[in-house]
């Protein structure tokens, strides 16, 4: 997630490593989850988690292979 919190930006930057490790040496596939406002508890919230979501927003200049 883009943010400007400095909390945020720490937290993200501290996680980063364990989630290169899940994806170079523990896994072929897996799932990054953002945070949630609330508990995803029981199996209407969790499915909820399982529903694409809108693109992230991308900024700065956008590279296309043609």
């Amino acid at each position: 997630a883009q943010t400007e919190h400095p909390l945020l930006r720490q937290r993200a930057a501290s996680e980063a490593p364990q989630i290169a490790k899940v994806r170079n040496e523990l896994a072929t596939r897996f799932a990054v989850v953002p945070m949630q406002a609330e508990e995803p508890i029981g199996h209407d919230h969790l499915i909820t988690l399982c529903r694409p979501s809108p693109p992230a927003k991308l900024e700065g200049p956008r590279h296309v292979a043609i």
